[in-house]
């Protein structure tokens, strides 16, 4: 286990417990299982995906952008400032709700891996964003084109054997 994953398991349980709160309580308020709560608290599991932390953050009553900072999946404030860096928050925020659903999925999180690439290999943050926006656009408008070739194709077949 990393040393961020360790240090994220750690805070993950300071924050339930600092609310006075079982992990039957967070599955009641948050619909996530206590069993994959406690293994996330003790080291079994890996990071949640963005979708779990969005699902946490209220419970836990800490901003969305706190738990995807200490994650690992986004650069803190304090961090693009030093760098003169835009705040990243302020893309995610500002992209339509359809995309921004579907970075937090988990089958999005490649997307997440490779902006933070992006910004190791010294690109711009906004250059980042711009790529990001796009692949995210074009990658969810394939997924939406392929459900609705699902759907045709499914209507042509129950059509065809009437």
């Amino acid at each position: 286990m990393s040393s961020t994953q360790t240090e994220f398991c750690k805070y993950l349980k300071y924050l339930r417990e600092k609310q006075e709160l079982t992990t039957r309580q967070v599955e009641l308020y948050s619909g996530v299982s206590n069993s994959y709560l406690s293994q996330l608290e003790t080291g079994k599991r890996g990071i949640p995906t963005p979708k779990i932390l969005e699902k946490l953050a209220p419970i836990y009553k800490v901003p969305y952008e706190e738990l995807m900072v200490a994650a690992g999946y986004l650069m803190a404030h304090e961090e693009l400032g030093k760098t003169g860096d835009e705040d990243i928050r302020s893309w995610f925020v500002s992209l339509p709700l359809d995309i921004r659903e579907f970075l937090k999925d988990k089958d999005s999180l490649p997307w997440l891996e490779l902006a933070r690439d992006m910004k190791k290999q010294g690109l711009p943050v906004k250059s980042i964003r711009n790529i990001s926006t796009a692949m995210a656009e074009a990658v969810f408008n394939l997924k939406t084109i392929g459900t609705k070739l699902d759907e045709t194709l499914k209507q042509q077949l129950s059509t065809k054997d009437e």
